[in-house]
C-alpha cells in the first residue's frame, strides 16, 4: 500500500508539473531528483554539463549516489541550429528564439512533453550555463570559490519550481579572469571549473601557455583568445638582435633589444613582413585559436621603449601630444596603425581570424588617431585606477582622466575588454566595493564593451605554484593563495554574477554566496556581516563627493582625499585607513565593533553545525578582520568565557590588558 501511495503522490506531481508547465528538480515527498538526463548533442560543453549536473545533485542533495539515467521525467540536452537536436530545434522555433535574439551563450529551458523537458542553446557553452543557472534557480546555490570547489555545508531536501519557458543571456560576451603569476605547465582544474560554473568564459592565455592547455578550453567553452606581452615571442632578441638589429625600436640613439624597456621598430616593412609570416604559421599550427595577440613589451620607462627610429616616427601623428601638462606622448597612433597592417594581412587568409591588442600603461591609454580595425580586440588596462570610485565619476581626480580615454576609445570601436586589477601586492584585502563594481560593470555595458577581465591572485588549492625548476622563482607559500582567496572570494563570486547580469541586487549576490558558502545556520549572520562591510567600505569612499584635496602624484598624476586603488605600495595600513574613513585609530573601535558583534553571533552560528569546514570558513573572515583591526593597535581578546562577546586586550597607546 506504502509503494502505491508513493507512485500516486509521484505521478501526481508529475501531471501537475505538466499541467503548469514547471520544472521540479526534487520530489517534495522524498527530496530525491526526479529528472534524469538524455544527451541529444554531443559536444565538449555539453558532456560537461552531463558530468556536473551529476556532481551537483550528488554533493547538494540527499542523492549521494545519484544515477542520471532514472527519474520520472527527462532533461534533454541539445544544442539548435546544426542539425544535431530536432527537439531543441523546435523548442527555439516555438519560443521564437534565434541566434541574433539569444547570442552565443543564452539558453532556454522549456516543457516539451508529459515526460521531457529540453534545456537547449545555440552552443554547447549555452547549454552549460543553463546547467548552473538550473540549480540556482532551484536550490538557490552556486559555486561560491575555486577552493571550496562543491563542498556544499547543507544538503537541500525541496527544490523550487521554475516556470517555464525560462531563458537567460549573459550581458557581455568576454567574462573571466587573468590569474597573476599563471604558470603554464598544467590547466587549472578547479579554477577552471569554478569559472565555468560561475558562467565564465575566458582566461588569460599566452602563446607559450597555450600549446600546453589549450587544449583544456573546449569542456569549459572558454574562448580561444590568446593574449599577452607578444613581441618577444613574435621576434624574440636571441633569433634576431645581431642579425637584425634593425627591427628594434631605437633609443637614445641605438638600438635596444631588450624584451622589458624596448619595443619593435614597427614602421619598418620587413617587422611587418615577419610578424605576419609567424602568425600565420602559428594560427596553421593551433587551427583553434580565435584570437591572437599583438601585446606589446612590457615597460615603464623611457617612453615605454618606443624611441624614434625614423620610419616609426613617420606613423606618429601631431595629437599624440595630449593636452594634459605632464603627459608623456602617446604612441598608440604608431601601435594601432600597424596592427591594423597586419591583422588585414592576417584576415586575407584566415578572414574571422580577431588580434588581441593593449592600451596600458600612460603612455598607451589615450586613444590612437587613426581607425581601429574591427578585427582588433583592445584590452584596457588602467594600471593605478581608484577602485573606490566609479571609473566614470567626475568628483574622482584620479578616474576622471582615465574615464576620457576609455570613452575616446569607445568611440573608435566596441571591441574593448576592460583589464581590472583585483589584487594587492603587498598584502590581502579586497581592493573594490561591490556597489563600485556593480557601477562600473553598467557603464562599460552602456559604453557597449565586450566585457572585462580583470588581473587577480588564483584562489585554489596551492594556486599558481607548479613544480620543476623552471617555475620555482615563480613558487608562493600557499598560504599566499588562501589569505588572498579569504579576502577576496566575494569579491571574484560577484564580479562573475554582474558580468552576467549588471543589474543584479549586491544583497542577492551577498544571500547566494553565503548560503552557498557558509550553510543554513551560519549563512543569516554572514550575509549581515557581508551587507554591513560592505557598507562601510563604500560610505569610506564618499562616492559623488567631491574631493577636499588634489593631491599630485606625478607630473600628471592626481589623486583625491579618499582614492583608493591598486599600486605596488599599497598595504593593509592604508586600506584600514580607508576602509575606516579616518586617520586616527581612537576612532576605529566604536567602528568595528558592530562588525565584530555580527561576526560573534556567526562563529557561535557555525560551532553550532558541528562542522569544521564551516568553522573554518567564518572564522577565516574574523582573522581578516582582525588583522584589519592590528593596523589601528587594537588586538582581541581571544577568552573561552567571552566567546560570545567581543573585547578588546589592546587599545592604541595601551599596553595588553590583563
Amino acid at each position: 500500500m506504502k509503494y502505491i501511495f508513493n507512485f500516486l503522490f509521484l505521478f501526481a506531481a508529475i501531471c501537475l508539473c505538466a499541467e503548469n508547465k514547471t520544472f521540479q528538480l526534487l520530489s517534495s515527498r522524498s527530496g530525491m531528483p526526479i529528472v534524469s538526463l538524455r544527451v541529444l548533442s554531443h559536444d565538449p560543453c555539453v558532456n560537461t554539463a552531463r558530468a556536473d549536473f551529476i556532481e551537483l545533485i550528488r554533493h547538494a542533495t540527499i542523492a549521494a549516489e545519484y544515477n542520471y539515467t532514472r527519474g520520472a521525467r527527462v532533461l534533454n540536452l541539445g544544442i539548435a541550429g546544426n542539425g544535431t537536436s530536432q527537439l531543441a530545434d523546435q523548442a527555439m522555433l516555438r519560443n521564437e528564439l534565434t541566434r541574433e535574439k539569444l547570442g552565443d551563450e543564452g539558453f532556454l529551458l522549456d516543457y516539451a512533453d508529459k515526460k521531457n523537458y529540453i534545456l537547449c542553446a545555440f552552443t554547447g557553452k549555452g547549454v552549460l550555463n543553463g546547467i548552473y543557472k538550473i540549480f540556482e534557480k532551484s536550490l538557490g546555490i552556486a559555486a561560491p570559490r575555486p577552493a571550496a570547489g562543491l563542498n556544499f555545508p547543507d544538503r537541500y531536501l525541496a527544490s523550487k519550481a521554475i516556470p517555464l519557458p525560462y531563458s537567460e543571456k549573459p550581458a557581455f560576451g568576454v567574462r573571466g579572469y587573468s590569474f597573476s603569476c599563471q604558470n603554464s605547465s598544467k590547466p587549472e582544474t578547479s579554477a577552471f571549473q569554478w569559472m565555468a560554473r560561475n558562467l565564465l568564459n575566458i582566461t588569460s592565455v599566452s602563446l607559450d601557455s597555450y600549446a600546453d592547455i589549450g587544449y583544456s578550453l573546449a569542456p569549459y567553452g572558454f574562448l580561444h583568445l590568446v593574449g599577452g606581452h607578444a613581441f618577444g615571442f613574435w621576434i624574440p632578441a636571441r633569433e634576431y638582435a645581431k642579425t637584425h638589429p634593425e627591427y628594434f625600436s631605437l633609443v637614445d640613439g641605438k638600438r635596444d633589444s631588450r624584451s622589458r624597456g624596448a619595443q619593435l621598430a614597427l614602421g619598418d616593412q620587413a617587422v611587418i613582413d615577419v610578424l605576419v609570416r609567424k602568425m600565420l604559421a602559428y594560427i596553421k599550427a593551433n587551427p583553434d585559436v580565435r584570437t591572437i595577440p599583438f601585446g606589446y613589451n612590457d615597460s615603464g620607462k623611457g617612453g615605454f621603449g618606443w624611441g624614434n627610429d625614423p620610419l616609426s616616427v613617420k606613423l606618429d601623428s601631431p595629437k599624440d601630444k595630449i593636452d594634459l601638462p605632464g603627459f608623456p606622448v602617446s604612441h598608440s597612433t604608431r601601435y594601432i596603425k600597424a596592427a591594423n597592417r597586419i591583422i588585414r594581412e592576417v584576415n586575407k587568409v584566415y578572414p574571422d581570424m580577431t588580434m588581441h591588442v593593449w592600451a596600458y600603461h600612460w603612455e598607451m591609454m589615450p586613444a590612437p588617431d587613426c581607425e581601429v580595425d574591427p578585427h582588433l580586440i583592445v584590452e584596457f588596462a588602467p594600471l593605478y585606477k581608484c577602485c573606490i570610485h566609479a571609473l566614470n565619476d567626475p568628483n574622482c581626480p584620479r578616474n576622471s582622466m582615465l574615464d576620457r580615454f576609455v570613452r575616446e576609445w569607445a568611440a573608435k570601436t566596441k571591441n574593448i575588454i576592460f583589464r581590472d586589477y583585483f589584487l594587492g601586492s603587498t598584502d590581502a584585502y579586497p581592493i573594490m566595493p561591490l556597489e563600485i563594481l556593480r557601477r562600473d560593470l553598467n557603464y562599460f555595458k552602456s559604453l557597449g564593451f565586450l566585457g572585462a577581465k580583470p588581473e587577480t591572485i588564483a584562489d585554489y588549492p596551492d594556486g599558481a605554484n607548479t613544480a620543476g625548476i623552471p617555475y620555482a622563482p615563480s613558487l608562493e607559500d600557499p598560504d599566499f593563495y588562501r589569505y588572498f582567496g579569504d579576502s577576496n572570494a566575494l569579491l571574484m563570486f560577484a564580479f562573475a554574477r554582474l558580468t552576467w547580469n549588471p543589474e543584479e541586487k549586491i544583497d542577492d549576490i551577498i544571500t547566494l554566496y553565503c548560503n552557498s558558502y557558509y550553510g543554513k545556520k551560519a549563512a543569516p549572520a554572514m550575509i549581515k556581516y557581508h551587507t554591513a562591510w560592505q557598507k562601510r567600505f563604500f560610505d569610506g569612499g564618499h562616492s559623488g563627493v567631491p574631493s577636499p584635496q588634489k593631491i599630485k602624484l606625478g607630473p600628471f598624476q592626481y589623486s583625491g582625499s579618499y582614492c583608493f586603488g591598486w599600486n605596488w605600495a599599497m598595504t593593509i595600513h592604508h586600506f584600514s585607513r580607508r576602509f575606516f574613513d579616518t586617520e586616527n585609530p581612537v576612532k576605529v573601535g566604536p567602528l568595528a565593533m558592530p562588525l565584530l558583534e555580527i561576526l560573534y553571533e556567526a562563529m557561535g552560528a557555525a560551532r553550532s553545525t558541528m562542522d569544521k569546514e564551516v568553522v573554518s570558513r567564518v572564522y577565516a573572515d574574523f582573522r581578516q578582520f582582525e588583522r584589519i583591526l592590528l593596523c589601528s593597535g587594537y588586538e582581541i581578546r581571544h577568552d573561552r568565557k567571552l566567546r560570545n562577546k567581543p573585547e578588546f586586550s589592546k587599545r592604541p597607546g595601551e599596553r595588553s590588558l590583563r
